[in-house]
Order: C-alpha cells, then structure tokens, then sequence
C-alpha cells in the first residue's frame, strides 16, 4: 500500500481506532485535522514514511490511550500539548527525527505506563517532573542527545522497571538510589560519559535482568555486591576505567552473560565463576589478570563464547575445556600460556574460532587441528611452535583465516591446502619453511607477505625455483 493519509479521514467523526501500521510505503505529513477526531482512543501509525511534524493541538485528542508513530521520519519538537492528554497510556515515538526537549511538564502524564522516545535527536536535560510519573514501567530514551546528570528519582519510582538511557551525552555520578533499586530490572546506561564508582550497594533484592554499564568512564574497583544479587542475567561494565578483582565468593547463579574487558581489572579469574552454570558469554579480554585459567573451567558446559586475550594469564591450557560442547568462540590470544596446544581442539562440536596467538606455547601443532572440519578461524601465530604443518586439509577445510606466522615451524608447504573448499586469509610467513609453494587456490590470491621470512620457500608469489 503506497499514498498518503488523506484528509477525508478526518470526517470519521467517530473514530475510535486509527490504525495504519507498518505499510511501509505510506508517506506525507499527518493531517492537522486529525486532532478533530474527538473520539480517538488509538492512533497507530508504526512502521511508515511519515514525514513532518505530530499536530500542535495534539492535545485535544483527550479520549487517546495509545499513541504510536515509531519507525518513521516524524521531525520538529514533540508538542507541549501531548501533556494535556491525561488518559495516555501508551506513547512511543521511538526511531524517528524528533529534535528539541522533552516538555518540561511530560511528568503531567500520569496515567502513561509506556514512553518509548529512543532513537531520536531529543536534547536538554531529562525533565524532573518525569519522577511524578507513579505508573510509568517502562522509560526509553537511548539513542539522543541528551546531557546533564541522571536523576536519583529513577530508583524510587514506584513500578520503574526498565530504564534505558544508553548512547546519550550524559555525565556525573551513577545515582546510588538507582543502582539499588528494588523494582528496576533493565538499567542501560552505557555509551554515556558517565564518570566515579560504582556504588557498592547491591543486596538480596537486587534482580536485573540485564545491567549495562560499558563504554563510561567508570573508576573504582568492581563492587564486591554484585555477588549477593538474587538475579543478574546480563552483565557489562566493559570499556571503563574499573580496577580490583572480579568478585569472588558466591556466583551470580543466574548469570547468563558477562563482560568485564577493556578495564583494569587484575589478579586471578575466582575460581566460584565455574560454578555459574547457566553462564553463555564470558568476556574478561584486555585486562590485566594473572594466574591459571582454573582447571574445572570445563564446568561451564553452557558457554558458547569465551575471550580472555590480553591479559596476563599463565600456565597450561586445562584439559577441562574438552568438555565444553557448546563452545564456539576461545580467544586466549596475548597471554603467557605456555606448553603444547591440546589436540581436543579439533574434535570439539562447533568450535568456529580459535585464537592462541602471542603466547609461549611450544611443540608441534596438532594434526586434528588442521583438519578440524569445523573450525573457520585459527591464529597460532607467534609461538615457539616447532615441527612441520601437518599435510592433512581436505574439500571439507574452510578457513576465513589460518595464522600461522611467527612460529619455528620446518618442512614443505602442504600441498593439500589446495584441496580446501575455502582458505581467505593465509599467513605462515617467519618461519623456517622450505621448498615450493604448490601452484593453484589458494596460492594464486595470496601476497608475498603472506610466505616471507622463512629459509627457503620459492615460486609465486615469490622468486621464481631453480629447476
């Protein structure tokens, strides 16, 4: 359906329900004259092209409910009357080109449970009258231009239960009262400039479904009271100034997702985070913590993704990770790691990415890697690994990139890396690796830089073999 919405309607002088949702193709500005229809309990226009400013007089719309032009390309300011309609329920302007501040007097919306305004160009000060809003559960601001302090009111407003405030130019403190809220069970306030501590005041009523807290810049150790939260599903405090030590003591038992990376954090990974077992996503990469990943680290039998690169992790790779099935992603790239790299790694079920690069782990690489039928990214590159690369690719090798660089590795190209369905990124140059290259795919794509610095590797894409 294509057009506009004609004027005519507007002779529906008993309208109650306006809906013309997601047509996608119906454009032009709203009629002024809608704001006649005296009736109207519903308007919703989700999901088109709509263009132009809402109606000024939107307020007399006295009977309306629901209101909802989301996904659409509705600019100008939100009109001062919207807060004279004292039976909304529903708002949701989300996505859209809304420019100017929120009214100062949003907060006479007593009755609204629903303001979904993200995804807009709004700016100014987020209005304190919003806090006499006694049914509002739902508040979504992410994605503006907003500034100043977050409101403490936030964390007393009586049925508040997911706050996002996320990708906004808000700065000062995280409010206390809002960190220990008993009612809020969303809270994103990340992409902000938010700045100090994160308050230590979690307890046995704290239950988030989701906290997101990342790209801040927060300080201050990680509170040691996140442990003795009831519920935290999701968790990200990454890309923070945060230091100290990942709690220890009692697991977030619930935890299904968890980021801690781009801080300061330091020592030990606790060993009480094995006993998360419900726990998906781990994510503690570019710290500063030491010591051995823990040996039962196998127990989190649910984690699909596990990146701990660039940090300072030593010891042996565990054996316990061979039991985790449902492993997709291991990225213990940039530590300390030392001895031989596990051959399990091959036979793990739907392991895709494996990156075990800048560490000290020596020996030879494992065949079983090589010909891991399901692995699509492989980094071994600078290591102390010897021996030769075992020639064991097949139609069913596909590699998005193979790594291989900076090792101590010996003998021939194999030859059967041109039986492989797919190879995109290769490089096993500074090496020690003789012989010719062998000619066809996937050779005939890559650079010189790809086979340079070893001792004697010839033809193309480098010099030409004596015969």
């Amino acid at each position: 359906m294509t057009g506009r919405i004609s004027p005519a309607i507007c002779r529906l002088d008993r309208l109650s329900n306006l809906i013309i949702a997601d047509w996608k193709q119906i454009s032009g500005p709203i009629p002024s004259c809608i704001t006649s229809l005296a009736s109207l309990r519903i308007l919703d226009l989700v999901g088109n092209r709509l263009s132009g400013p809402l109606p000024a007089d939107l307020g007399k719309l006295s009977h309306l409910t629901v209101l909802n032009v989301a996904d659409n390309q509705i600019s100008a300011q939100i009109p001062k009357s919207i807060t004279q309609i004292s039976g909304l329920m529903h708002l949701n302007l989300a996505s859209n080109q809304i420019s100017g501040d929120i009214p100062s007097d949003f907060g006479n919306l007593k009755m609204l449970s629903r303001a979904l305004l993200g995804r807009n160009q709004i700016s100014g000060k987020i209005p304190p009258s919003i806090s006499y809003m006694n049914r509002l559960a739902d508040l979504d601001l992410a994605e503006n231009q907003l500034w100043g302090s977050i409101p403490a009111f936030f964390g007393s407003m009586p049925v508040l239960s997911s706050l996002y405030l996320d990708s906004n130019r808000l700065s000062g403190l995280i409010p206390p009262e809002i960190l220990g809220s008993k009612g809020l069970g969303i809270l994103n306030l990340s992409r902000n400039e938010l700045t100090g501590p994160i308050a230590d005041v979690f307890t046995s009523r704290t239950y988030f479904t989701a906290l997101d807290l990342s790209y801040n810049k927060l300080t201050g150790d990680v509170p040691k009271t996140l442990s003795k939260a009831t519920f935290v599903g999701h968790l990200d405090i990454s890309h923070n100034h945060l230091c100290g030590r990942i709690p220890a003591g009692s697991p977030f038992d619930h935890l299904e997702a968890a980021s801690f990376a781009n801080n300061q954090i330091s020592a030990q990974i606790p060993k009480s985070i094995t006993q998360i077992s419900g726990l998906m996503h781990l994510n503690l990469a570019s710290n500063q913590i030491s010591g051995d990943i823990p040996s039962d680290f196998g127990n989190l039998k649910m984690l699909s993704r596990a990146l701990l690169g660039r940090n300072q992790i030593s010891g042996k790779i565990p054996p316990s990770i061979s039991y985790m099935n449902r492993l997709a992603d291991l990225d213990l790239a940039e530590n300390q790691l030392w001895g031989s790299i596990p051959a399990f790694f091959g036979s793990m079920p739907v392991l895709s990415s494996l990156y075990l690069d800048s560490n000290r782990l020596s020996g030879l690489i494992p065949p079983e890697i090589l010909g891991s039928k399901g692995l699509g990214i492989l980094n071994l590159s600078r290591n102390e690994l010897t021996g030769p690369i075992a020639d064991v690719f097949t139609s069913r090798t596909y590699f998005t990139a193979l790594d291989l660089s900076y090792n101590k590795l010996t003998g021939d190209v194999p030859k059967t890396l041109s039986k492989a369905t797919f190879v995109g990124h290769l490089d096993i140059s500074h090496n020690h690796l003789c012989g010719r290259i062998p000619a066809g795919s996937p050779f005939d794509h890559l650079e010189a830089a790809s086979f340079a610095s070893n001792d004697c590797l010839c033809g193309w894409p480098l010099q030409a073999c004596r015969s």
